[in-house]
């Protein structure tokens, strides 16, 4: 198989980052969108925008982020809520376009000789990864699907003794490595992320200033570049509309305050994913906790999780990836390229 493209992808709930054997590396949100009209379709003279393009664009479009909140809506066909069944299918068809535009980045196409391997978050329902396989088998000829977790240990070299923390938009992976593949058991995700806390800041402004416009980008923007739980930041500005006007705030002790609703959820998370260890295996896990994902740029939060666990269990050591957007989908294409070749002969048989 020496013609074979070997893929990695991280299919987050709000970024979706592809790198490939031959070097090519792409992201991109997780997110596409449909003209609302047919003004909006002579503008952009397209059907379907994905991406950066899409949210520049929103006001023209009707926006879907499929895997908003980790996962695929998965309704039985015996279900007969029909509201239920076209949300699914256009949450599905809408996944199939972004997983094939976010393939084209890298030059992976349809009828390419291409084996992909896909990071969802750790403990996705059954219906879910295989709903990714059959959208992903729709380009590539062999697919298979992994946690994001495990695949940041993997392209890390970290697959024993570690703790992995994958902090995404809509959800936060925590992932025991103790040298075996980890079963669910070994695994938590939490149903919350960087989208909680964008909620959080702007629920805390519209309880200062009730009358406040801000966008969710902007927000999303805000905390991106700011996001931040270090002490001595005192001016973080954001322009607002009040009563039609902008206006200039300083939301800087919003904005932490915001930021600090995640620990504890990762800290209870973390304890109870290290709750069926003994003490010796604790301590071990502890002395490797690595932070991946978007949320771990942001500033402060290895140090404030490191003492909050050292607070706890008397010992901790806290990192975090050096790459945070490529590390899971670098850990993937590893796993992809270090994959027998018999392993991806039999997925393609078993499809």
């Amino acid at each position: 198989m020496a013609s074979q493209i070997n893929v990695g992808m991280d299919l987050g709930s709000y970024k979706t980052a592809v790198m490939t054997s031959e070097g090519r590396r792409a992201v991109m949100p997780t997110v596409v969108g449909h003209p609302k009209d047919g003004i909006a379709r002579r503008l952009l003279k397209t059907d379907t925008v994905f991406g950066d393009a899409a949210i520049y664009n929103r006001h023209s479009l009707e926006i879907i982020r499929p895997l908003a909140f980790g996962r695929l809506k998965f309704v039985p066909s015996d279900v007969l809520d029909t509201h239920e069944q076209d949300v699914a299918r256009i949450q599905l068809e809408s996944l199939e376009k972004i997983v094939e535009h976010a393939f084209s980045l890298v030059g992976v196409q349809r009828g390419t000789a291409a084996a992909a391997m896909i990071g969802v978050p750790a403990v996705a329902s059954s219906e879910s990864k295989d709903l990714i396989v059959q959208v992903a088998e729709k380009v590539c000829h062999s697919v298979m699907v992994v946690s994001e977790p495990f695949a940041v240990a993997y392209g890390l070299d970290c697959l024993h003794n570690s703790l992995v923390i994958d902090i995404g938009a809509g959800t936060t992976d925590i992932c025991a490595l103790t040298g075996v593949f980890p079963p669910p058991e070994h695994q938590q995700t939490l149903t919350m992320g960087g989208d909680a806390i964008d909620a959080e800041l702007f629920k805390l402004l519209l309880a200062q200033y009730p009358t406040a416009i801000c966008s969710p980008e902007m927000l999303r923007n805000l905390k991106e570049r700011h996001g931040s739980l270090a002490e001595g930041i005192s001016q973080v500005e954001l322009t607002v509309v009040i009563e039609g006007k902008p206006i200039i705030l300083n939301v800087a002790q919003q904005l932490r305050q915001a930021c600090q609703s995640l620990v504890e959820p990762v800290f209870n998370g973390i304890t109870k994913c290290l709750s069926i260890w003994d003490s010796e295996t604790q301590d071990r896990l502890l002395r490797n906790v690595i932070l991946a994902g978007g949320g771990s740029r942001m500033g402060g939060l290895d140090g404030v999780l490191e003492r909050r666990l050292q607070d706890y269990y008397g010992l901790a050591r806290v990192s975090c990836v050096d790459d945070p957007v490529f590390s899971g989908a670098a850990g993937a294409l590893k796993l992809a390229m270090e994959m027998p070749s018999e392993h991806w002969t039999m997925v393609r048989k078993a499809a």
